[in-house]
């Protein structure tokens, strides 16, 4: 792996930090606020202050282990093609070094 030393890209990486916690804090305050309006409508169909909140019912996942008949079958045939994926992790323990 290699390991950047680039002033700019450690300072993009600390903004980057920074914005991750601060979106983690707001995610949480919009769930709150979301919580409450859902026990406010009572658990039903509601609407003000520009939101509409409605209740509705999905399907449930198909748990293809659980299907008998497809035990033996190969589904990777089924797959779309990969995808070429990024992930960014932040490191505590890191210490930078310049």
């Amino acid at each position: 792996m290699m390991i950047e030393r680039n002033k700019e890209w450690i300072l993009v990486a600390q903004r980057y930090e920074d914005l991750t916690q601060k979106i983690k804090f707001l995610t949480e305050e919009k769930s709150k606020a979301y919580k409450i309006l859902q026990e406010l409508s009572e658990h039903k169909d509601s609407c003000g202050g520009g939101y509409e909140f409605k209740t509705y019912d999905r399907l449930g996942t198909v748990n293809y282990k659980s299907i008998p008949e497809l035990k033996n079958i190969d589904l990777s045939i089924y797959r779309a093609d990969n995808v070429n994926c990024w992930k960014l992790t932040f490191i505590k323990q890191f210490k930078e070094i310049l």
